[in-house]
């Protein structure tokens, strides 16, 4: 079978996706319409009963209070309720990895700016694989957990149908009691994974733990329309960070346009630097090797060997040096 073209396609096109994201709105990120400032709903939206207000990070339900009653016209006073989400956090994420004998050890730090609305009480890095002898460990008095999933949270971390979700959350098993979280302007270590798989670029998911609370009572149609917000990916903070990704026989194409995609998108969401010089020959050689694959047309994936992928400049200390470091284990 011949596999250059499809995944040149894929490459090409993800560094596209990337760009684009360059163009998004929050109104367009959101699952459900943007609450009007005015805070007059436009006769477009009639039928609309759920709203994103991303100022104040809450849900807004407006509805007729006849919709709550069977056999009712949906007219006349209307409802207002305001639902906090569960994103307001303002999280980063450092990561760190270390080659190990037969395996590689993920260790995570992670940050509440200073502002925050909320503090953080969860983590859930999502990953391909989990293996027989692979370690999760956690920070004291947080616990970890592991869980296969299908969700789409998964699916647009890894590019892939299924999966497994690894997870921290602050709860002390000694005194069986919530732990302490992490308020604003605090950090945490501890977090730390040892997987036989490579590094690569996915979306973790940070959140405060908190989920709407939404009635039994409301109507079935206001409960619908919720839905979407309360998804794994809508109810918490999407940051972009290093974990266990690739086999060790994957082809360094596939490689190259994770890295050439995760790496764009943290320039857009302000993680790295666009004009550093290591973060713009990362992508300049990740590109050529991408342009060598497709000047190469139809051959098999695993004929195809490619430019040696030279990396000369030195990367800046912190998250720029760990995400440069990964790349160059991952296409060792």
């Amino acid at each position: 079978m011949k596999y250059i073209i499809s995944v040149v396609a894929m490459v090409c096109v993800s560094a596209g996706l990337a760009l684009a994201q360059q163009l998004y709105t929050v109104a367009q990120l959101s699952p459900v319409p943007i609450w009007p400032e005015d805070g007059v709903i436009p006769p477009r939206l009639s039928g609309q009963y759920v709203f994103l207000d991303p100022g104040s990070g809450q849900m807004v339900l407006v509805y007729p209070r006849e919709l709550d009653k069977p056999g009712t016209q949906a007219t006349g006073e209307l409802r207002v309720e305001r639902l906090n989400l569960g994103n307001q956090v303002k999280a980063a994420i450092s990561p760190k990895v270390k080659v190990k004998k037969n395996s590689y050890a993920y260790s995570y730090t992670l940050r509440n700016g200073k502002g925050a609305r909320q503090a953080i009480a969860n983590l859930k890095i999502p990953v391909p694989n989990l293996g027989q002898d692979d370690e999760i460990l956690a920070p004291r008095q947080w616990q970890s957990a592991k869980s296969e999933s299908q969700v789409r949270a998964l699916q647009m971390a890894i590019w892939n149908t299924s999966g497994y979700f690894i997870s921290w959350y602050n709860y002390d098993a000694e005194k069986r009691e919530d732990g302490p979280k992490i308020r604003a302007g605090q950090q945490l270590s501890g977090f730390y994974i040892g997987s036989e798989l490579k590094p690569g670029i996915t979306t973790a998911y940070v959140g405060s733990g908190h989920y709407p609370a939404m009635r039994e009572a409301m109507p079935q149609a206001v409960l619908e329309q919720a839905v979407p917000l309360m998804s794994i990916e809508a109810n918490n903070q999407n940051l972009l960070t290093i974990a266990p990704r690739f086999s060790r026989d994957t082809h360094k194409l596939i490689i190259a346009g994770n890295f050439h995609f995760g790496i764009s998108r943290m320039i857009t969401h302000g993680q790295l630097d666009g004009n550093s010089p290591a973060v713009r020959e990362a992508l300049q050689v990740l590109n050529y090797y991408a342009e060598a694959a497709e000047a190469a047309g139809e051959v098999e994936l695993a004929d195809f060997v490619g430019p040696r992928m030279r990396f000369s400049q030195k990367p800046r200390p912190g998250l720029e040096a760990e995400v440069l470091h990964a790349l160059m284990i991952s296409l060792e």
